[in-house]
């Protein structure tokens, strides 16, 4: 599969007020979404039943989002269930995951109906 590039989410559902409240996607975000693009095909096995995906501390929910339209671009993975797992402590972050995983531009909801978006933080794993 040669993609070209990463699929990066729509987030213009949030304001830049929205952003004092969690993680604001910067540089190191953008370089996790290209790294995962880049080397996830490569690393899946043939066909798995299922994969879990967790991802702790999604701020926005730019790298899950995006992590949820890359698989989506896989043709191994047609058959797969994936389940998308988010855990923030800060539950302003919690509900910028859903809005942006959810959001009708990011076209994830109907495609991946395994995720949950859970405030908690480690301890109480």
């Amino acid at each position: 599969m040669e993609l070209k590039q990463a699929p990066m989410p729509n987030l213009d559902h949030f304001s830049s007020r929205d952003y004092t409240s969690f993680y604001e996607p910067s540089d190191d975000t953008y370089l996790l979404i290209d790294v995962l693009y880049t080397n996830l095909p490569l690393s899946l096995p043939e066909s798995p039943p299922y994969l879990n995906i967790l991802e702790i501390g999604p701020g926005s929910g730019s790298v899950i989002t995006s992590l949820a339209q890359t698989l989506s671009l896989i043709p191994k993975l047609k058959n797969t269930r994936i389940l998308f797992y988010a855990l923030d402590i800060n539950p302003a972050a919690c509900l910028a995951t859903q809005k942006t995983f959810f959001s009708p531009l990011n076209n994830c909801q109907d495609r991946f109906p395994y995720r949950e978006v859970l405030q908690m933080d480690l301890s109480s794993l």
